[in-house]
């Protein structure tokens, strides 16, 4: 039995799977992911899990060198917007991008992680993998 670190089988799968510049989603649970776009739904009850837990469990495991964000994000969840730059800020690149460009991208990304994040607009995030050899 694994000891630590992710245990979602299908996210950890989808990690291994995730190849340098490659981009995964962690998804609110009212996001629309598009059709024939992997999925791992991790949603069970309004904010659990949240976006923040997610995105934390899978840096501990991931290399991230570019963000990407809705530009909504300064006026809709400021606060969440705050909990991103201190994550990201001095690490890589924040990016944003209105919300049409965002949904244009989740039609490309390699996979997306649904939560249970509730109640804010624009929380979403997709991260750009990295490349663990240059770490």
């Amino acid at each position: 039995m694994q000891k630590y670190g992710i245990l979602n089988a299908q996210i950890r799968s989808l990690l291994a799977r995730t190849g340098h510049r490659d981009w995964l989603a962690i998804t609110d649970a009212g996001y629309n992911i598009p059709l024939g776009i992997e999925v791992a739904d991790l949603a069970f009850l309004p904010d659990i899990p949240t976006i923040l837990q997610v995105l934390d469990g899978i840096l501990d495991e991931f290399s991230v060198e570019k963000v990407y964000l809705s530009d909504g994000i300064h006026n809709y969840a400021p606060s969440q917007l705050e909990a991103y730059e201190k994550r990201f800020q001095g690490k890589c690149p924040i990016v944003f991008v209105k919300d049409e460009e965002m949904d244009d991208m989740m039609k490309q990304v390699k996979g997306a992680v649904r939560t249970g994040n509730y109640g804010i607009h624009c929380p979403n995030i997709i991260i750009q993998a990295g490349c663990t050899y240059d770490e």
